[in-house]
């Protein structure tokens, strides 16, 4: 290599190490969603897209979904284990994303006081999912648990090419507004 070629490189490789750099923390950040609390990797396992289709459809925000919306619902989430013990959403942070229990049992905390159990088939984040909003509780897996996640920024780009899906989940939102009201004046 000649000088110059090397003094090229080093400036390729100087601007790559910012970029590099800047994209080495984004990749660190968007991975810690997907790791155990030690910062290892758990591993993942594959769920039919069948059933992954039936556990979105059962969240009341996407009931309203065609068949071709929860398909690219469920094409932007990954599956997502964690050990016992493991804090999965912290009350308070900023709320990434939904999550579908898929396996195992999770712990919701308020005020550090444990107030309910959620096993297969429950869900919790879908207000952080629409708002990106803070955790309005923290959630801890109570046994090895699996979860399918999907982040806000994966759902809005479904959003995107799905325009009438916001107003179809605005609908479920309100329904279940209404709902909470008449069941709260009697």
């Amino acid at each position: 290599m000649t000088n110059q070629d090397s003094a090229g490189a080093e400036l390729y490789m100087g601007g790559y190490r910012r970029v590099g750099g800047f994209c080495a923390s984004l990749y660190r950040m968007m991975a810690a969603m997907i790791r155990s609390g030690d910062g290892s990797e758990m591993p993942r396992r594959k769920q039919s897209n069948d059933h992954m289709i039936d556990l979105i459809k059962a969240v009341p925000i996407f009931s309203a979904c065609t068949p071709q919306e929860l398909k690219q619902i469920a094409a932007s989430g990954k599956e997502v284990e964690f050990e016992a013990g493991r804090v999965i959403c912290d009350e308070g942070k900023t709320g990434v994303g939904l999550h579908i229990v898929t396996t195992g049992e999770v712990k919701v905390l308020v005020g550090g006081r444990t107030r309910r159990r959620l096993g297969p088939g429950a869900f919790f984040g879908e207000i952080a999912l629409l708002d990106g909003g803070p955790r309005t509780a923290s959630i801890v897996a109570a046994t090895p648990v699996n979860t399918f996640a999907i982040t806000t920024w994966n759902f809005r780009s479904v959003l995107k090419s799905h325009p009438s899906m916001p107003l179809k989940m605005l609908e479920e939102v309100c329904r279940r507004l209404r709902e909470n009201e008449r069941s709260l004046s009697n």
